[in-house]
């Protein structure tokens, strides 16, 4: 059955034409309220809500008539997701109802939670599309100040989307796009509440990139300006970056992240295939702890995801002192905080030891790990699409296209 909601504002000329489209939609029941400031309680759309049952549509005219923010249309959009009810704005072309007439089902993973693909409203050349960006933090201190600058950099501080966990709001209290989640850090926890995050987004935005604190992702400087640049340009449906780990080398001096580090503080770096991760979509998905793997095959373009974990070792040792303090001893993530200083050192010694490629663009992408990886990728009977964890057997020297860039 189909419901229709209406909000008319005060003094609003085209009130009738609200209520003439949701008739022309053929909603069979039209919940109907005035829009008052400062409104917090509105009775009609908690009818409206309560009425729905699992197959219903529940139809606007426009986004701004279901809700005032963001972040109040996410969680009503999240609700109807889970009540299994299909929604419709008729101004913005956004329809969460399955295609069906020509159009040929896609494959679905054995998930019990099987995503609702909305009809994508076509972006053509010329028109800036709609970006968001997603990541979880812990803490506004470490590598947060530095991603911060930079995705703000190439996107600006309103696409900006920050999970955080419980006790943590407070830390970013400044931040527009913040989602604190009831509970302490948790590695299962963590890749469901951002696919459901990445899946309401994308009902108001035509791309999401997710990352997280410590990642950057850039693409190959030699054919695009920036992030922003490659976004707007990619046609693929979602992109795998390929995974680079920036090491801190023997010799290296203490990083400042408040100034320039690839090419300059930090040189060399090594691929690692666990951080070949889906990063830019605009399609739902569904990840896995980690976000090492997705209910999707990986596909490779020209992005790059630096991960600086490893650029630091006396930042990551504070680091992970602070993450096992936040959570419970005993847990899957209090041991993998527990990593030591002496193996700290002994990883960096390693990374230190391998041998080293000049020409950086050579591996990238390392056509011989891409092989090797992609003949170890599985789908597992969930979906879960994942290839083996390694290092490559040498690194190499960041080009200095990427000097200054992060």
């Amino acid at each position: 059955m189909k419901y229709g909601y209406a909000r008319i504002f005060m003094q609003e000329k085209g009130a009738t034409d609200q209520l003439d489209a949701l008739k022309k939609a053929r909603c069979k029941k039209i919940f109907k309220e005035a829009a008052v400031a400062k409104r917090v309680k509105r009775p009609a759309l908690q009818r409206c809500l309560k009425a729905l049952e699992r197959g219903d549509t529940l139809i606007v005219w426009k986004l701004d008539r279901l809700a005032s923010s963001t972040a109040e249309l996410i969680v009503i959009l999240d609700q109807l997701r889970n009540r299994g009810v299909k929604f419709r704005s008729l101004c913005e072309a956004i329809d969460t109802a399955p295609r069906r007439r020509g159009v040929k089902a896609r494959r679905k993973p054995k998930s019990s939670n099987d995503e609702i693909e909305p009809v994508r409203r076509f972006v053509g050349k010329g028109v800036d599309k709609r970006i968001a960006v997603v990541t979880d933090a812990t803490s506004a201190g470490f590598w947060f100040p530095a991603w911060y600058r930079y995705y703000a950099g190439e996107f600006g501080a309103d696409a900006l989307h920050v999970v955080t966990y419980e006790g943590k709001r407070r830390e970013f209290n400044d931040l527009a796009g913040l989602w604190d989640v009831a509970h302490s850090y948790d590695d299962e926890l963590r890749p469901k509440v951002i696919s459901s995050l990445v899946r309401s987004l994308l009902l108001t935005h035509d791309v999401v990139v997710r990352c997280d604190v410590d990642e950057f992702l850039i693409p190959d400087l030699r054919k695009f300006e920036g992030l922003k640049d490659y976004v707007q340009k990619c046609e693929l449906p979602y992109v795998c970056a390929y995974g680079i780990e920036v090491f801190e080398r023997s010799g290296d001096t203490e990083l400042d992240a408040s100034v320039p580090i690839l090419s300059t503080q930090r040189r060399h770096a090594i691929t690692n295939s666990a951080l070949h991760k889906i990063a830019v979509t605009s399609i739902p998905l569904d990840w896995w702890p980690g976000f090492h793997s997705a209910n999707a095959q990986p596909v490779f373009d020209d992005l790059y995801l630096f991960h600086l974990k490893f650029a630091d070792i006396d930042l990551r040792v504070a680091w992970f002192e602070f993450m096992k303090a936040s959570v419970p001893e005993g847990s899957f993530e209090h041991t993998y905080f527990s990593c030591t200083m002496a193996d700290l050192m002994a990883q960096k010694q390693s990374l230190s030891e391998q041998p080293c490629r000049v020409d950086g663009w050579s591996n990238l992408p390392d056509p011989i790990e891409l092989q090797r990886f992609f003949a170890t990728v599985t789908r597992d009977d969930n979906g879960c699409c994942q290839g083996e964890f390694f290092l490559a057997p040498a690194s190499f020297v960041i080009p200095d296209e990427y000097r200054g860039k992060l």
